[in-house]
C-alpha cells in the first residue's frame, strides 16, 4: 500500500500508526515531499506541504491538508483543496 501511494501521488508516505484497535486508526500516514504539486497554484501561492491521512477501523477516512503559513486565503481556496482531497481519496480507495 505504502509503495503504491508513493507511486500514484509522487511523494513519500510515512506510516505513523498501523494498529487494529477498536478506538484507534487502522492506518495513519503522512504524505510529504511531493515531486509534483498536488494543487495548481498561482503566482505567490503556496503548495501543499504535507497531508495526513487517517483510515479508521470503521471505514472513515480523514484527510488533513497542510499548507505553509501566510497563504493568501483566496475565495476559492476551499474548492482547490477539495480537488486535492478528492485526488487523495481516489488513490486511497484503490490501494486499501
Amino acid at each position: 500500500m505504502q509503495r503504491r501511494i508513493e507511486e500514484e501521488l509522487q511523494c513519500e508516505a510515512e506510516i505513523l500508526v498501523c494498529l487494529c484497535d477498536e478506538n484507534m486508526f487502522v492506518i495513519s500516514c503522512l504524505l510529504k515531499s511531493f515531486k509534483a504539486p498536488l494543487l495548481a497554484v498561482g503566482a505567490g501561492d503556496a503548495e501543499v506541504s504535507s497531508v495526513r491521512v487517517n483510515i479508521c477501523c470503521t471505514g472513515v477516512l480523514n484527510i488533513f491538508i497542510a499548507i505553509p503559513g501566510g497563504v493568501d486565503a483566496r475565495l476559492h481556496l476551499d474548492e482547490a483543496l477539495a480537488t486535492v482531497a478528492h485526488r487523495i481519496f481516489n488513490v486511497i480507495t484503490q490501494v486499501v
